[in-house]
């Protein structure tokens, strides 16, 4: 199966998509969480996008722990690592793709 990504038209279901995904991460990481937001063109109400749910999570440290990435990948999700961007941690989820979530430590730029 292809990995094809497509802009289209804004979906009033991704803000809902992100809190059902917020609650399943937030169960994942527990306490590990300090932050966590939906970035990117699908946060942004009336805005056409690729419809990939980006999610932000603010963890107190970093690299995530193995029990983390195991936990998280538990939601399908596939560990990337940082993946070119220091300091940030890359997951991404779906065949097309349905969500990326990247873990920062909070504070970092």
């Amino acid at each position: 199966m292809e990995d094809l990504i497509q802009v289209v038209d804004y979906d009033t279901n991704w803000p809902i998509q992100f809190e059902q995904e917020k609650l399943q991460i937030l169960h994942a990481l527990g306490n590990a969480v300090l932050d966590i937001h939906h970035i990117g063109s699908t946060s942004v109400p009336g805005l056409a996008a690729k419809p990939i749910i980006d999610i932000l999570v603010g963890l107190e440290e970093l690299p995530p722990s193995v029990d983390q990435i195991t936990s998280v990948e538990t939601l399908g999700y596939l560990y990337q690592g940082e993946l070119g961007v220091p300091g940030r941690h890359f997951f991404r989820k779906g065949m097309p793709r349905t969500h990326h979530l990247h873990l920062v430590k909070r504070g970092n730029q």
